[in-house]
């Protein structure tokens, strides 16, 4: 049970930093098109 709370607190700190590298400096390029 903790373990499986760990890991979902995990995946989202993961998810926050691919959104925050990934999507956002792209995100003006999204607007452009």
């Amino acid at each position: 049970m903790e373990f499986e709370m760990v890991t979902a607190r995990q995946f989202e700190m993961d998810h926050s930093l691919i959104w925050e590298k990934v999507i956002m400096p792209s995100f003006p390029e999204l607007l452009k098109t």
